[in-house]
């Protein structure tokens, strides 16, 4: 039955070929990907980080059950976060003129469309490495992208930690007044 069909079984295998060939090429829009890594800059602590730590690298999942509590995957959390942001989407959108090369209506169904399905966030809990990549018919503009996904990262992680230092500035200003006033009245 194979010998007496062959002929007709690598036509059909060769004008597959060829239709494959000639959709790839000519009809499906070919799709790039850039990537990154980003590395946390925090060491590995929490219940279990005085121990060891070459000894415990069997023991990756313990940050999944709450034992671990690594400052890296909380950071890497954090960096995340900072990521599908709506302030750093739309920040990448407005930037690279998105919703009018995408011909979006709405600037939600364009944050939503990117978060979806050109952005890819990967961590690596153990290493305490972050994958951040893109998907784009431009190649260049996909690099673009992801470096520029990297600078809002930086730019936002800035701002953040500038506030967190100057509320905590002000409480602990708030608490040494009251404390002093709370001496003044007490003597």
């Amino acid at each position: 039955s194979f010998l007496n069909n062959k002929k007709k079984i690598f036509l059909l295998t060769g004008a597959i070929c060829v239709v494959s060939i000639i959709f790839y090429f000519f009809v499906f829009d070919l799709i790039y990907y850039s990537t990154a890594s980003i590395k946390s800059t925090s060491k590995g602590s929490g219940l279990l980080g005085a121990l060891d730590a070459g000894s415990l690298t069997d023991l990756g999942g313990l940050d999944d059950i709450g034992l671990g509590g690594s400052k890296s995957a909380k950071e890497l959390a954090t960096y995340e976060e900072i990521l599908i942001s709506r302030k750093c989407l739309e920040s990448v959108i407005v930037h690279f003129n998105l919703m009018e090369r995408d011909e979006y209506r709405f600037m939600e169904d364009a944050i939503r469309d990117f978060r979806e399905s050109k952005l890819t966030i990967k961590q690596e809990k153990l290493s305490g490495i972050m994958y951040l990549g893109v998907f784009d018919k431009d190649p260049v503009l996909a690099k673009e992208i992801v470096e520029y996904l990297l600078s809002e990262l930086d730019k936002i992680n800035i701002e953040m930690n500038v506030l967190n230092a100057r509320n905590n500035r002000e409480f602990i200003e708030k608490r040494y007044l009251q404390a002093r006033e709370d001496i003044k009245n007490s003597e």
